[in-house]
Protein backbone atom coordinates (compact mmCIF):
# COMPACT_ATOMS: atom_id res chain seq x y z
CA UNK A 1 0.00 0.00 0.00
CA UNK A 2 1.33 3.72 -0.52
CA UNK A 3 0.85 6.30 1.88
CA UNK A 4 1.33 10.31 1.57
CA UNK A 5 1.54 11.96 4.77
CA UNK A 6 1.61 15.89 4.81
CA UNK A 7 2.24 17.34 8.02
CA UNK A 8 4.61 20.22 9.49
CA UNK A 9 5.22 18.99 12.87
CA UNK A 10 8.32 17.02 12.43
CA UNK A 11 7.99 14.73 15.54
CA UNK A 12 4.39 13.43 14.86
CA UNK A 13 5.02 12.25 11.54
CA UNK A 14 7.84 10.15 12.90
CA UNK A 15 5.15 8.59 15.89
CA UNK A 16 2.66 8.30 12.80
CA UNK A 17 4.98 6.51 10.48
CA UNK A 18 6.34 4.42 13.08
CA UNK A 19 2.40 3.54 14.18
CA UNK A 20 1.74 3.05 10.33
CA UNK A 21 4.88 1.00 9.79
CA UNK A 22 4.27 -1.22 13.13
CA UNK A 23 0.67 -1.99 11.22
CA UNK A 24 2.48 -3.04 7.88
CA UNK A 25 4.98 -5.40 9.71
CA UNK A 26 1.72 -7.32 11.73
CA UNK A 27 0.20 -7.78 8.47
CA UNK A 28 3.38 -9.23 6.79
CA UNK A 29 2.51 -6.48 3.94
CA UNK A 30 5.31 -4.43 2.66
CA UNK A 31 4.09 -0.47 2.94
CA UNK A 32 5.29 2.42 0.88
CA UNK A 33 5.25 5.55 2.78
CA UNK A 34 5.80 8.69 1.73
CA UNK A 35 6.55 12.14 3.97
CA UNK A 36 6.40 15.26 2.38
CA UNK A 37 5.07 19.20 1.95
CA UNK A 38 1.74 20.06 0.17
CA UNK A 39 3.92 21.56 -3.09
CA UNK A 40 6.12 18.22 -3.06
CA UNK A 41 3.29 16.26 -2.99
CA UNK A 42 1.52 18.18 -5.64
CA UNK A 43 4.74 17.70 -7.79
CA UNK A 44 5.42 14.17 -6.89
CA UNK A 45 1.64 13.69 -7.98
CA UNK A 46 1.81 15.30 -10.97
CA UNK A 47 4.18 12.55 -12.82
CA UNK A 48 1.43 10.03 -12.43
CA UNK A 49 2.42 8.92 -8.38
CA UNK A 50 -1.08 8.65 -6.66
CA UNK A 51 -1.60 6.67 -3.50
CA UNK A 52 -4.08 4.47 -1.76
CA UNK A 53 -3.96 7.19 1.46
CA UNK A 54 -3.48 10.78 2.06
CA UNK A 55 -2.67 11.59 5.59
CA UNK A 56 -2.70 15.17 5.58
CA UNK A 57 -2.82 18.14 8.40
CA UNK A 58 -5.39 20.91 8.29
CA UNK A 59 -3.22 24.02 9.38
CA UNK A 60 -0.12 24.34 7.28
CA UNK A 61 2.09 27.46 6.62
CA UNK A 62 2.52 26.74 3.11
CA UNK A 63 -0.82 25.76 1.93
CA UNK A 64 -3.40 24.19 4.23
CA UNK A 65 -4.65 20.94 4.30
CA UNK A 66 -8.21 21.96 3.08
CA UNK A 67 -6.94 23.81 -0.17
CA UNK A 68 -4.34 21.07 -0.92
CA UNK A 69 -7.39 18.29 -0.30
CA UNK A 70 -8.84 20.02 -3.40
CA UNK A 71 -5.92 20.22 -5.74
CA UNK A 72 -5.23 16.05 -4.45
CA UNK A 73 -8.84 15.61 -5.73
CA UNK A 74 -8.37 17.13 -9.00
CA UNK A 75 -5.40 14.95 -9.50
CA UNK A 76 -6.57 11.61 -8.05
CA UNK A 77 -10.59 12.05 -8.20
CA UNK A 78 -10.91 8.44 -5.60
CA UNK A 79 -8.34 9.58 -3.32
CA UNK A 80 -8.71 8.78 -0.06
CA UNK A 81 -8.29 11.77 2.23
CA UNK A 82 -8.30 11.89 6.03
CA UNK A 83 -7.56 14.84 8.07
CA UNK A 84 -5.52 15.01 10.99
CA UNK A 85 -6.01 18.32 12.78
CA UNK A 86 -6.70 18.91 16.88
CA UNK A 87 -9.94 20.57 16.44
CA UNK A 88 -13.22 19.77 15.94
CA UNK A 89 -14.47 21.89 14.40
CA UNK A 90 -12.81 21.53 10.64
CA UNK A 91 -14.85 18.38 10.13
CA UNK A 92 -17.53 19.82 8.31
CA UNK A 93 -15.47 21.85 6.22
CA UNK A 94 -13.73 18.00 5.18
CA UNK A 95 -17.13 17.36 4.41
CA UNK A 96 -16.98 19.73 1.38
CA UNK A 97 -13.78 17.89 -0.35
CA UNK A 98 -15.08 14.59 0.54
CA UNK A 99 -13.04 13.38 3.20
CA UNK A 100 -12.65 9.81 3.77
CA UNK A 101 -12.17 10.50 7.44
CA UNK A 102 -10.94 12.21 10.37
CA UNK A 103 -8.96 12.11 13.24
CA UNK A 104 -7.85 14.35 15.78
CA UNK A 105 -4.24 14.08 17.02
CA UNK A 106 -4.68 13.58 20.66
CA UNK A 107 -6.19 10.36 20.08
CA UNK A 108 -5.05 8.99 16.33
CA UNK A 109 -3.67 5.65 17.41
CA UNK A 110 -7.05 3.71 17.85
CA UNK A 111 -8.18 5.75 15.04
CA UNK A 112 -5.60 5.13 12.77
CA UNK A 113 -5.41 1.49 13.31
CA UNK A 114 -9.47 1.14 12.69
CA UNK A 115 -8.87 3.26 9.71
CA UNK A 116 -5.94 1.32 8.08
CA UNK A 117 -8.24 -2.08 8.73
CA UNK A 118 -10.88 -0.32 6.83
CA UNK A 119 -8.66 0.65 3.81
CA UNK A 120 -7.05 -2.59 3.99
CA UNK A 121 -9.69 -4.25 3.28
CA UNK A 122 -11.10 -1.97 0.53
CA UNK A 123 -7.67 -2.73 -1.58
CA UNK A 124 -7.75 -6.49 -1.13
CA UNK A 125 -11.52 -6.18 -2.54
CA UNK A 126 -10.07 -3.76 -5.37
CA UNK A 127 -7.07 -5.66 -6.32
CA UNK A 128 -9.28 -9.14 -6.13
CA UNK A 129 -9.51 -11.01 -9.25
CA UNK A 130 -12.64 -11.57 -11.05
CA UNK A 131 -14.51 -13.34 -14.50
CA UNK A 132 -17.06 -11.00 -16.60
CA UNK A 133 -19.76 -13.01 -18.13
CA UNK A 134 -20.87 -11.11 -20.48
CA UNK A 135 -24.17 -11.72 -22.55
CA UNK A 136 -26.99 -9.52 -24.67
CA UNK A 137 -29.50 -10.31 -22.21
CA UNK A 138 -27.28 -10.61 -19.17
CA UNK A 139 -23.60 -9.67 -17.33
CA UNK A 140 -22.32 -10.38 -14.35
CA UNK A 141 -18.59 -10.71 -12.28
CA UNK A 142 -17.46 -13.57 -10.39
CA UNK A 143 -14.73 -13.17 -8.45
CA UNK A 144 -12.31 -16.00 -8.68
CA UNK A 145 -12.19 -16.43 -4.85
CA UNK A 146 -15.74 -17.33 -5.33
CA UNK A 147 -15.34 -19.89 -7.55
CA UNK A 148 -15.55 -23.70 -6.15
CA UNK A 149 -15.20 -25.86 -9.45
CA UNK A 150 -16.73 -25.25 -13.32
CA UNK A 151 -18.09 -27.98 -15.56
CA UNK A 152 -19.62 -28.31 -18.73
CA UNK A 153 -22.73 -29.18 -20.22
CA UNK A 154 -22.82 -29.06 -24.07
CA UNK A 155 -21.64 -25.69 -25.25
CA UNK A 156 -21.92 -24.19 -21.78
CA UNK A 157 -19.96 -23.90 -18.72
CA UNK A 158 -21.60 -24.17 -15.43
CA UNK A 159 -19.45 -21.66 -12.83
CA UNK A 160 -20.42 -23.47 -9.66
CA UNK A 161 -19.97 -21.03 -6.63
CA UNK A 162 -19.28 -21.46 -2.49
CA UNK A 163 -22.89 -19.82 -2.03
CA UNK A 164 -24.46 -22.03 -3.70
CA UNK A 165 -25.08 -19.96 -6.72
CA UNK A 166 -24.42 -21.21 -10.56
CA UNK A 167 -23.92 -19.17 -13.47
CA UNK A 168 -24.14 -20.07 -16.82
CA UNK A 169 -22.05 -18.72 -20.24
CA UNK A 170 -22.17 -19.81 -23.91
CA UNK A 171 -18.51 -20.80 -23.84
CA UNK A 172 -16.30 -23.93 -24.31
CA UNK A 173 -14.50 -25.39 -20.42
CA UNK A 174 -11.28 -25.05 -22.25
CA UNK A 175 -12.07 -21.48 -23.36
CA UNK A 176 -12.86 -20.38 -20.34
CA UNK A 177 -10.03 -22.07 -18.62
CA UNK A 178 -7.71 -20.13 -20.83
CA UNK A 179 -9.35 -16.78 -19.18
CA UNK A 180 -8.77 -17.83 -15.70
CA UNK A 181 -5.84 -17.39 -13.22
CA UNK A 182 -3.25 -21.00 -14.45
CA UNK A 183 -2.25 -21.79 -11.07
CA UNK A 184 -5.47 -21.64 -9.31
CA UNK A 185 -7.04 -23.95 -11.29
CA UNK A 186 -6.75 -28.25 -12.20
CA UNK A 187 -8.62 -30.89 -13.91
CA UNK A 188 -10.03 -33.43 -11.73
CA UNK A 189 -11.73 -34.64 -15.29
CA UNK A 190 -12.34 -33.90 -18.26
CA UNK A 191 -15.46 -32.04 -17.63
CA UNK A 192 -13.99 -30.51 -13.84
CA UNK A 193 -12.45 -27.30 -13.39
CA UNK A 194 -11.65 -27.51 -9.81
CA UNK A 195 -9.92 -23.85 -7.59
CA UNK A 196 -7.03 -25.16 -5.95
CA UNK A 197 -7.70 -23.25 -3.12
CA UNK A 198 -11.18 -24.99 -1.64
CA UNK A 199 -10.05 -28.01 -1.92
CA UNK A 200 -9.75 -29.34 2.16
CA UNK A 201 -9.03 -32.95 1.31
CA UNK A 202 -8.16 -35.76 -1.30
CA UNK A 203 -8.16 -38.94 -0.57
CA UNK A 204 -8.46 -42.09 -3.10
CA UNK A 205 -10.11 -40.59 -5.65
CA UNK A 206 -12.26 -38.18 -3.97
CA UNK A 207 -11.89 -34.50 -2.94
CA UNK A 208 -13.31 -32.58 -0.39
CA UNK A 209 -14.28 -29.08 -0.85
CA UNK A 210 -14.53 -26.10 1.36
CA UNK A 211 -18.44 -26.57 1.38
CA UNK A 212 -17.97 -30.27 2.10
CA UNK A 213 -19.49 -31.37 -0.99
CA UNK A 214 -17.27 -34.40 -2.51
CA UNK A 215 -16.46 -34.25 -6.49
CA UNK A 216 -14.76 -37.35 -7.94
CA UNK A 217 -11.19 -37.50 -9.54
CA UNK A 218 -10.29 -39.60 -12.47
CA UNK A 219 -7.10 -41.72 -12.20
CA UNK A 220 -5.25 -39.93 -14.74
CA UNK A 221 -6.02 -36.60 -13.21
CA UNK A 222 -5.33 -37.81 -9.71
CA UNK A 223 -1.65 -37.78 -9.76
CA UNK A 224 -1.27 -33.89 -11.43
CA UNK A 225 -4.13 -32.93 -8.71
CA UNK A 226 -1.79 -34.05 -5.60
CA UNK A 227 1.04 -32.78 -7.24
CA UNK A 228 -0.74 -28.77 -7.97
CA UNK A 229 -2.33 -29.15 -4.45
CA UNK A 230 1.09 -30.47 -2.07
CA UNK A 231 3.04 -27.18 -4.24
CA UNK A 232 0.24 -24.79 -3.50
CA UNK A 233 -0.28 -25.72 0.41
CA UNK A 234 3.72 -26.10 0.20
CA UNK A 235 3.56 -21.57 -0.01
CA UNK A 236 1.31 -21.17 2.50
CA UNK A 237 3.20 -22.76 5.19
Amino acid sequence: MRIAIVDDDKNFVLKLQEELEKFFHQKEESAEIFCSSSLGLLEHMERQNNYSLYLLDIEMPEMDGMELAKKIRALDADARIVFLTSYERYAVQGYRVRAYDFMLKDSYKKDLTDLLERVYREEEENNEEYYAILSETKSCKIFINDILYLTKEKQYTLFHCLDGAVYKQRETLDAVKKQLPEERFVFIDKGTLVNIKHIVKIEHLEITMKNKQVLQVSRRAKSLVQERLANDWKKEL
